[in-house]
């Protein structure tokens, strides 16, 4: 006879007969009991936690490996929340016209509790500008999800980050008039990257990038290894950027981020000289 579930889910029974005496075997299958649904909530602030709230700011939330899940906008409090979610690592940023764009930030949900975090917008208080466009396949113009935007300002800092959507659409907001390099980066593909001037005459500027899938080469080589903090504890999701050193010139040429354990690559590397530059995004 097959077992029956009663009316709790790790509860099974099954009927069983000794005849004459002799050894009858009971097997019970418990299924694991699927977990509960979680809920990540919050506030999205002006400047600092407890400032003013922000209405209608995009709040987007992604799987760790940036495929998104889903996006929801703030209501005049300044709340937003993501029902129905499974136990996991994701990432979730916060954006709106006329603010600095923010960076991703690494949430954790588990157990059975729900989750509230706070996140902090800095209003532009110089210039406007923003980056948009799409991320696409080179092959057939297929869109990218889940691409990782990185731009980069003349000084050499990561001025603002953005995970491409299911679309291949992107952008970053309330951005100060400057040089910028902006890179596309996927797993599976090659980057592709283009430079970008903002100003008062050309504040918003579109850019298209075109991703092709990496070949993998009979005789690979890399480069990897680890980020740390002066105690040895592991840095993760920070920005790591590869450089050519050619005649004294360094050009950027690959970008990655770390992972939870601090490791960052960077396969199929043809041989030469370059120089690994690494920042933490502030949190």
């Amino acid at each position: 006879m097959q077992p029956t579930a009663t009316d709790t889910p790790q509860t099974l029974t099954n009927a069983v007969s000794i005849v004459d005496k002799q050894p009858a075997i009971a097997t019970l299958t418990m299924q694991p009991t699927s977990p509960l649904p979680l809920q990540l909530s919050g506030f999205v602030y002006r400047i600092s936690p407890g400032g003013e709230p922000v209405k209608d700011a995009l709040v987007c939330l992604y799987e760790e490996n940036g495929r998104f899940v889903s996006h929801v906008y703030t209501d005049e409090k300044g709340y937003f929340a993501f029902d129905s979610l499974s136990p996991a690592a994701y990432l979730v940023s916060a954006a709106k016209e006329g603010y600095h764009a923010a960076s991703l930030l690494p949430v954790s949900l588990s157990g059975d509790r729900a989750l509230l975090q706070e996140l902090v917008l800095q209003p532009v208080t110089g210039g406007k500008g923003t980056v948009y466009g799409t991320v696409q396949e080179e092959k057939d113009q297929t869109p990218v999800p889940g691409a990782r935007i990185d731009l980069i300002d003349s000084s050499g800092n990561v001025a603002g980050c953005a995970l491409s959507s299911e679309t291949g659409e992107y952008a970053l907001y309330g951005l100060a008039f400057d040089r910028y390099t902006a890179i596309a980066a996927a797993g599976s593909y090659s980057c592709d990257s283009a430079a970008v001037t903002l100003s008062s005459d050309q504040p918003s500027v579109m850019i298209n990038f075109t991703l092709c899938a990496k070949e993998s080469p009979a005789a690979v080589s890399f480069l990897s290894g680890f980020l740390k903090s002066p105690d040895g504890a592991p840095i993760p999701l920070a920005w790591v950027g590869l450089y050519t050193a050619e005649e004294g010139i360094n050009r950027l040429v690959a970008v990655t981020m770390s992972s939870a354990d601090g490791y960052y690559v960077f396969p199929s590397l043809p041989d030469g000289e370059y120089v690994v530059k690494a920042q933490a995004l502030p949190q």
